[in-house]
């Protein structure tokens, strides 16, 4: 299925080949895009950028059109998520904070800015931004994602250190 060629990407960006893993992301972003499409009633010759910006929140915010109750609107995401998680493993950074930045907005829109997924899509997209030299966006979100956490999680908990770690880097590297 989609969602496990997605989770097979995702498991081979940290253990295997990277275009393997590429590949198998991909085909599970393109294949939950492909089936968006299609579910609603759209041309199947859309383009991958407009079917992109249709399935998570685009650069402008706005709204998705899926709805937190379609079953395929997670795993899509999800599946954008992993594909950015390789492509910034790749050294794509600019590829990786497009798609970074869109799963952001959409589990914010649908699962709310407190949220786990949505912190640690955040989290993501701040390394990511890290590796573009954009400090000082990077640490804003570090600093909003550790605010978070300490105050759901506790000054000791492992989730609280590993966002100070990310962030004494970023300072170290700004």
């Amino acid at each position: 299925t989609l969602e496990c060629s997605g989770n097979l990407g995702h498991v081979l960006a940290s253990s295997g080949p990277i275009a393997a893993a590429d590949k198998y992301c991909r085909q599970a972003y393109e294949g939950f895009l492909a089936l968006e499409s299609s579910k609603s009633g759209k041309d199947s010759n859309l383009s991958q950028k407009s079917r992109q910006s249709e399935v998570v929140a685009g650069q402008s915010g706005r709204s998705t059109g899926i709805s937190a109750k379609n079953p395929d609107a997670e795993a899509a995401v999800q599946a954008a998520f992993n594909l950015s998680i390789v492509r910034g493993v790749d050294g794509k950074f600019s590829e990786a904070s497009s798609l970074g930045q869109q799963v952001v907005r959409w589990r914010q829109e649908q699962l709310g800015a407190m949220h786990p997924s949505t912190l640690n899509a955040m989290l993501s997209h701040a390394t990511v931004l890290r590796h573009l030299h954009q400090y000082r966006e990077a640490e804003e979100i570090y600093d909003y994602v550790l605010c978070v956490k300490e105050r759901n999680l506790g000054p000791e908990h492992e989730e609280v250190r590993s966002v100070l770690v990310a962030m004494a880097l970023c300072k170290k590297e700004a």
